[in-house]
């Protein structure tokens, strides 16, 4: 999906993957809530409350008038992957997921360069905006927050002060168990969602 895929195109295999799935099986492998009566999932991604119908999958959101179509691949996709496998608690880069090395550019672009841009050298805020996403403290780097993404997926957002000789840097860290729930290049996407959502709170903030 971070490649040149045609969403459309992305959207429709995804649907189609999911056709014939148990709904309870989904449900307790991937952490959504299924409602059987109802006839639908739910989801919290990045702090917001989702609803997946069943077995149409149609994504929307509770406090959004429109699901952007990048997002309803990435929740159908974690609903498709999840594979109920308890969390290693132990943080891998995005270069040791499987092909990870094929994709590194995009992640780069999409999740690194602006978290470097735009917290870089506003520590402050990088803390207050984690936080807004339900960010636990770790001890990793100089300061760094774990994101619960999504039920099984958390992220670890690492960054190191700069000082007069170096510039800050940074990283963004999985679970060991990350490919059992997304595919690689999800990651990639899914990365640049949590700086995108951080980033809003920021500019809210300093409206």
């Amino acid at each position: 999906m971070a490649g040149n895929f045609n969403l459309d195109v992305t959207y429709t295999k995804a649907l189609h993957n999911l056709k014939g799935r148990d709904p309870a099986e989904i449900s307790w492998k991937s952490g959504a809530v299924y409602h059987q009566q109802r006839g639908l999932f739910e989801l919290k991604f990045l702090g917001r409350c989702y609803r997946i119908t069943f077995p149409q999958y149609q994504v929307t959101c509770l406090d959004r008038q429109e699901t952007p179509l990048v997002t309803q691949i990435l929740l159908l996709h974690y609903l498709y992957h999840a594979r109920g496998v308890p969390l290693a608690k132990r943080w891998i880069s995005f270069r040791e997921l499987p092909g990870g090395d094929i994709y590194i550019g995009p992640f780069t672009q999409r999740a690194i360069t602006p978290l470097l841009r735009v917290f870089g050298s506003r520590p402050e805020a990088f803390s207050e905006a984690a936080l807004r996403l339900g960010g636990e403290t770790q001890s990793l780097g100089d300061i760094s927050f774990t994101i619960p993404a999504l039920p099984m997926v958390p992220v670890t957002l690492v960054l190191w002060a700069g000082d007069d000789e170096f510039p800050p840097t940074a990283n963004i860290l999985f679970d060991a168990t990350g490919n059992e729930y997304l595919p690689t290049e999800d990651f990639a996407v899914l990365s640049g969602m949590v700086i995108r959502e951080m980033q809003k709170f920021d500019e809210a903030c300093n409206k």
